[in-house]
C-alpha cells in the first residue's frame, strides 16, 4: 500500500514539476524568438502540456506569431480569429492571471489595427499593473522584461 502511495505520489509531483519546468522553458523562449524556427519551437513546447490555461496560452500565442510568415491572407485571417477566440475564451474563464493578459497584450499591442484587435490592451495593462506584485519574482521579471521591450 505504502508503494503504491509512493507511486502516485511521484507520479503527481512529477507532473508539477514538468508543467512548471514547460512554462519557465516558454518564458525563456518567448522572450528570445527572433525566427520562425524559434516560434514552432515555442508551439511544439507548448502542444505538450496544452491542458494548462498559461500554456494554452503561449500556445496560442505562437500560432499566431507565426501568421507573420504566411501567404494566404484568406489563411491568415481565419487562423487570426480562431486563435484570438481561443486566447480570449482562456482570459475569460482565468481572468486574474496576469500572464495570459501579457500575452493578449503583446498581441494586441502588435497586431495591424485595420484587424480592430485592440480593444482589451489598456484593460489588461490595468490588471497586469494592479496583481503585479502578488505574483513571483521570476513571473513579475518575466514581465517587466515584456512590458520594456514596448
Amino acid at each position: 500500500m505504502r508503494f503504491l502511495l509512493l507511486i502516485i505520489t511521484l507520479c503527481a509531483t512529477s507532473r508539477c514539476i514538468c508543467q512548471y519546468n514547460t512554462i519557465d522553458e516558454l518564458r525563456s523562449c518567448f522572450k528570445t524568438i527572433e525566427s520562425v524556427r524559434e516560434i514552432e519551437e515555442l508551439i511544439s513546447i507548448s502542444n505538450n502540456h496544452i491542458d494548462d490555461p498559461v500554456v494554452s496560452a503561449y500556445n496560442c500565442t505562437g500560432k499566431l506569431m507565426l501568421l507573420d510568415y504566411y501567404g494566404n491572407p484568406f489563411e491568415k485571417y481565419r487562423i487570426f480569429i480562431n486563435q484570438t477566440t481561443q486566447l480570449d475564451s482562456i482570459i475569460k474563464t482565468n481572468p486574474k492571471n496576469i500572464e495570459i493578459r501579457l500575452l493578449r497584450y503583446t498581441i494586441q499591442h502588435n497586431c495591424p489595427s485595420f484587424l480592430l484587435y485592440n480593444k482589451d490592451m489598456s484593460n489588461d495593462l490595468k490588471m497586469i499593473e494592479m496583481y503585479l506584485s502578488q505574483e513571483d519574482i521570476s513571473l513579475q521579471d518575466h514581465i517587466n522584461t515584456i512590458l520594456k521591450s514596448f
